[in-house]
């Protein structure tokens, strides 16, 4: 059974996934997002997908779903790989407009996560944008649209360094709406979130602040990531 309540702060309680044969996806898992911007990290498989799942109201309903979720009915989930999220065909400008009539809000917007050119970009159809840009541009649809909370999955994984970092920026010049950045990359995450939750086989393991989670790991799966970034000399040692 899942009980659905909206009240602040948004947060998970007790959720549990299984499949209609049994198998745990998701175990007790609890959070909460203050307000701010929240890192949610993990290796591959390890369930942070399905946990922005329960937070965006995108479980499939071939799986049990039990536990209580305060999250906004509109949330805005920003993929891997945000090309679906557009129309191919329509250029740019319009399918912002659709979010924010206003074309100064999207000019400013657009500014704001870093694009030097908004005019050009808003000509331009999404194939004719690089993957960075698009992703981008799928932060601006949520932030346009004011959702109250953008979760965005794993949206550098497909990225060079450049442009991972300019979708780093852009989540983290957001100041209006809970930000929850779904990374297995805690040198990113440490660039744009002040809070951090750890999962591993489906559970949440650790959380704390950035300090505390680098400073002082707790969990063997905190301290593989650390040390992965260390390795790339990403984070210091």
């Amino acid at each position: 059974m899942i009980d659905c309540v909206r009240q602040n702060p948004i947060s998970l309680a007790g959720v549990t996934v299984t499949t209609h044969d049994g198998v745990t996806l998701l175990n007790d898992v609890s959070l909460e997002l203050p307000g701010s911007h929240t890192a949610l990290l993990g290796r591959s498989g390890s369930g942070k997908s399905l946990i922005a799942a329960a937070l965006t109201s995108r479980v499939p309903q071939t799986l049990k779903l039990s536990g209580t979720i305060n999250a906004p009915k509109r949330a805005t989930l920003i993929h891997q790989n945000s090309a679906d999220a557009f129309n191919p065909v329509v250029r740019m400008g319009h399918q912002l407009s659709i979010a924010e009539p206003d074309r100064q809000k999207v000019f400013d917007t657009l500014a704001t996560l870093g694009f030097d050119s908004p005019q050009d970009v808003l000509q331009r159809f999404p194939a004719e944008l690089s993957g960075g840009q698009r992703q981008r541009l799928a932060i601006a649809m949520g932030v346009l649209a004011g959702t109250e909370l953008i979760v965005a999955d794993e949206p550098t994984s497909a990225l060079d360094p450049i442009n991972q970092q300019a979708v780093v920026n852009a989540l983290a010049s957001i100041h209006n709406s809970t930000v929850l950045f779904i990374t297995h990359d805690i040198a990113l995450a440490a660039a744009c979130c002040e809070n951090f939750y750890i999962v591993d086989h489906g559970m949440i393991v650790e959380h704390g602040s950035r300090e505390e989670i680098l400073n002082a790991p707790q969990h063997a799966a905190t301290q593989e990531l650390i040390d992965i970034a260390r390795s790339r000399h990403e984070v210091p040692a």
